[in-house]
């Protein structure tokens, strides 16, 4: 049981997906994948940037997305019960758009 309470939420895929969803806004969003260190999914993690209150919590599969993401640089934070909590830095930039 000791691991359970030592077990580190490692972030080990954070895939940025950052779309610009509307020019004139600047905005954009963020995907990811939550796994623990053997490469599990981690279903139900909260993930917020606190700064601007917004969030998602993990699917069945791990994923999460935060829409309406403004571009610049942003800290999230992930949260699990038994976890310790992650602080990972993520740059927002716009993507263009190429037919």
């Amino acid at each position: 049981m000791k691991q359970f309470y030592n077990f580190n939420l490692l972030l080990l895929t954070l895939l940025l997906s950052l779309s610009a969803l509307n020019s004139v806004a600047q905005t954009s969003k963020i995907q990811g994948l939550i796994t623990d260190k053997d490469g599990l999914y981690v279903p139900g993690a909260n993930v917020l940037i606190e700064a601007l209150k917004k969030g998602d919590i993990s699917n069945f599969d791990g994923k999460f997305t935060i829409v309406g993401v403004p571009l610049g640089t942003h800290t999230i934070r992930i949260t699990y019960l038994g976890f310790k909590d992650i602080l990972q830095e993520v740059v927002v930039k716009k993507m263009k758009l190429l037919l």
